[in-house]
């Protein structure tokens, strides 16, 4: 009769309330799995656990501190990484991949520790709940209350702040490739975040109070969530919808998946396990007085639970685990090729059961380990006769390359290449494009073109084939070798008669590249200038007129489709085509974007062997007069090339302060002011601004008018481009 008193003390604790969800079907007669041993020497609470990827050690840190070290099949507690000292809910403990550092998550910092040597590496400042990516190169931690850090492991440094939840963040999941991350927090939500870019690309809502656990299945497909409302969630992660709600119970914290993602396992007064197809409840665990904690040992043989009372069970689960591959076989190890091109032949992997027959089914992972190459797929599954394969594209530089393959509960095989010297990687177009002339004569430029190598640097000695494919012309050259610099040429005599010409160049394994060109009937005679000139516009931006042209023939006729080139020669700028065609009329324009700085711009327009025609512009400094109170009466102000945040004025403040800043592209804006904890305080401004500058107000109010505490604040501007962020101080 203990149970219920132990939970009622622990909800009231930490403030929990659990409401009734629609339960999900389970069986009516769930199996009892065997008890294999119990781990005791904790004084308290366990709220975290972890195997090492071998499974032969067990972590696991309780609210009182300390983490420490089980043997697996001896059941002996082997090392003490940390006494600790009285915590919180926040602590957690995660192995790396490799299984030689053990990350510890508490109120102190994320402490790194030698698990060979049980030494402290190192602590960086985070908290909490902590994730290793499945490449071991990143961690993932609690950042102060209500938002995520993200680790470089090598170096130890800080690559990233994820913001957004508004209570503490409990815990954390890297998705199996890497690529997500999903955390589960206090205010009831899951946000699934992007790792590379670190935006939050989905807040999956539903759970009733704070979500302390979330999983990832193996293949990422699903992201199952425990939370104290009672209830255990199972998300689409692609649609962000709600597959199914398991329970409620009472408390439902803990979830694990399976390693193959078939089975679930979730804690309350009892350790259950569900099936994640069919939803139903398969077995139940007794383990009371209440499981915080739930994990399975990388072969899915045996899972370990914690409970309230200090203690780990740990418990048979063999007979849910599907059959395994024995033995990988290799197919198509030692192969060579250029460096930077892609094998002739893929990397195969087959699996094999105990019987040396095709085991169907076996996810396959496989992971560049030398070279620096690239795959075709980072995963797959076996076939029906067994086999996965992937194919690598060999690594820039002359070399070993290698790929590891690996499949759960067995010992990794590695495939060999060899890259081999520098190789032709890329054609590109350089210069003479879009050019015109008059019919059966030479264009005044030749066709050019650049081959580089696989590191990016001009490969002498490729032959580029040049072809006429439209328009009946003449090259000089079919063939030609490139140069020291990569580039090769060849230039054209365009057809006898008006209209397109094109050229296309090839060299071997690498695509073509085309050219065109306009024949025209009328030889030009006279290039004038008709309107455009000495405008003016704010330096950076674009000018609101085109300059355009006139072409006539020597009869003062318009020539249609002649081909006008044209060259910013002053001021940095750009125009929105190198060439422009004359119409029905005889002329041609392009529109110029003024250079970054203030003062003259220059556009020279040419055709033939006529005299160029020279375009003049202005630019000009911007003078914002509403901006005089940040930057001195009458200073005036060159236009930023970047979106920017500017601080606050006056700064610190007590009534009132302007938050401004520049735009540099139109879009929708937000401008929101955030307590340093991570809580928004008001939101500014919301929807669709003008490029330039603006300003705003802001009272020190919050979003309810109530004024708010003297202190330091953040004011964040996030756009299509960017996210930008400032502090402000608040004196009352």
């Amino acid at each position: 009769m203990k149970t219920p008193v132990l939970h009622s003390a622990r909800f009231a604790l930490i403030g929990l309330v659990f409401l009734p969800l629609a339960v999900v079907h389970a069986s009516s007669s769930p199996a009892s799995p065997h008890h294999i041993a119990t781990l005791k020497g904790h004084a308290n609470w366990i709220l975290s656990m972890a195997f090492s990827p071998d499974g032969a050690t067990l972590a696991s840190v309780s609210s009182d501190g300390p983490v420490k070290l089980w043997d697996v099949k001896t059941r002996r507690n082997i090392a003490t990484l940390s006494e600790g000292g009285a915590l919180n809910f926040f602590v957690s403990v995660a192995f790396s991949p490799d299984g030689a550092t053990l990350a510890y998550g508490s109120n102190r910092g994320v402490e790194l520790w030698d698990v060979a040597t049980s030494k402290n590496t190192a602590t960086l400042r985070g908290n909490g709940a902590v994730a290793f990516s499945p490449d071991g190169t990143m961690l993932a931690s609690m950042d102060s209350f209500a938002g995520l850090k993200l680790w470089d492991v090598a170096t130890g440094t800080n690559t990233a702040i994820l913001a957004g939840h508004t209570g503490g963040v409990q815990s954390v999941a890297f998705s199996s490739d890497g690529a997500m991350l999903a955390s589960g927090a206090q205010d009831n939500t899951v946000k699934l975040w992007d790792v590379e870019t670190g935006r939050n690309i989905a807040t999956l809502e539903g759970h009733l109070n704070h979500v302390w656990s979330v999983a990832f299945s193996s293949d990422g497909a699903m992201l199952a969530s425990g939370s104290s409302d009672g209830t255990a969630r199972l998300w689409d992660v692609a649609t962000r919808q709600t597959i199914a709600i398991l329970g409620p119970e009472d408390g439902f914290w803990p979830v694990a998946f399976l390693p193959d993602g078939a089975v679930l396992a979730s804690g309350s007064n009892s350790v259950k396990l569900w099936n994640v197809l069919t939803k139903e409840n398969i077995a139940t665990f007794k383990h009371e007085p209440f499981v915080n904690s739930v994990v399975f040992s990388p072969d899915g043989a045996v899972l370990a639970s914690g409970s309230f009372d200090g203690t780990i069970k740990l418990w048979d689960t063999s007979e849910w685990v599907p059959p395994r591959p024995q033995r990988l076989v290799k197919i198509g190890d030692g192969q060579r090729g250029p460096a930077g091109t892609q094998l002739a032949a893929p990397f195969v992997v087959s699996a094999l059961d105990e019987d040396g027959k095709a085991f169907v089914g076996a996810v396959v992972t496989f992971s560049v380990t030398a070279g620096g190459g690239t795959l075709s797929a980072a995963t797959a599954t076996t076939d029906a006769n067994g086999r996965a394969a992937t194919t690598l594209t060999l690594g820039p530089d002359p070399g070993p390359n290698a790929v590891t393959t690996t499949v759960a509960g067995l010992e990794p095989v590695t495939f060999t290449a060899t890259a081999t010297g520098q190789i032709p990687h890329s054609l590109t177009k350089v210069s003479g494009d879009g050019q015109g002339g008059l019919a059966g004569e030479p264009l005044a430029k030749p066709f050019i073109v650049s081959v580089l190598d696989q590191n990016g640097e001009a490969f002498a000695g490729a032959v580029v084939s040049f072809s006429v494919t439209t328009g009946g012309g003449t090259l000089s050259a079919a063939t030609a070798t490139t140069d020291a610099n990569g580039r090769a040429k060849s230039t054209l005599r365009l057809g006898p008669d008006p209209g397109p010409n094109a050229v296309t160049t090839t060299v071997a394994g690498l695509g073509t590249v085309p050219f065109t060109a306009t024949a025209t009937g009328q030889t030009p005679h006279s290039l004038t200038k008709v309107s455009g000139d000495g405008q003016e516009g704010l330096a950076g931006a674009q000018l609101d007129e085109p300059f355009v042209v006139l072409v006539l023939d020597e009869d003062d006729e318009a020539i249609a489709g002649a081909v006008v080139s044209f060259s910013v020669t002053g001021g940095g700028g750009t125009l929105s085509a190198a060439t422009a065609a004359t119409n029905a009329n005889g002329r041609a324009r392009n529109t110029l974007r003024l250079g970054p700085n203030p003062g003259s711009n220059t556009v020279e327009a040419t055709i033939g062997g006529l005299e160029p025609v020279i375009f003049t512009a202005v630019g000009q400094e911007s003078n914002f007069a509403g901006f005089d109170d940040f930057f001195g009466s009458g200073k005036r102000v060159a236009l930023p090339d970047r979106t920017q945040l500017l601080q606050n004025a006056p700064n610190p403040f007590n009534s009132q302060t302007v938050l401004a800043y520049f735009l540099l592209e139109p879009g929708r804006v937000r401008l929101e002011v955030f307590a340093l904890s991570g809580q928004r305080v008001a939101l500014i401004h919301q929807g669709p601004q003008r490029a330039g500058y603006h300003r705003l107000h802001w009272d020190g109010r919050d979003a309810a008018g109530h004024p708010v505490a003297s202190g330091a604040y953040l004011y964040r501007l996030a756009t299509d481009e960017a996210v930008l962020t400032q502090k402000l101080t608040l004196i009352r």
